[in-house]
């Protein structure tokens, strides 16, 4: 777990949140997620998004999971912050240009001993 305290590095309630997604979207998905970034704020918003979650195949029940995530750790967090997750998989070409402005990354890689 260690590197996804990456996401909490000087964010606040945001960093926190995103963290808490991040971890859920794991526990769900599985070997089927692929990484999770995350803006450094909140806002502004990259391609009407603030998280980046890639997985494997994109799906209604991958989709749903990651709505059903967002929604309980906004609730978690009183609704003081709004994650608007970008699902997309790993040939998608927003990918590149998100993580070019992404300010923290956690990648899923199968086998991954953290």
């Amino acid at each position: 777990m260690h590197s996804l305290s990456l996401l909490v590095r000087g964010a606040g309630l945001w960093g926190r949140s995103v963290l808490l997604f991040a971890e859920r979207l794991s526990s769900r998905l599985g070997d089927r997620l692929v990484m999770v970034a995350a803006l450094d704020e909140e806002e502004p918003l990259l391609y009407e998004s603030n998280v980046l979650v890639v997985v494997r195949e994109r799906d209604e029940g991958v989709v749903s999971e990651v709505l059903r995530a967002k929604r309980e750790v906004e609730r978690e967090f009183d609704e003081r912050v709004t994650i608007s997750p970008l699902i997309t998989t790993p040939d998608d070409p927003a990918v590149e240009a998100f993580l070019e402005e992404a300010g923290s990354v956690r990648r899923f890689e199968r086998g991954e001993s953290h």
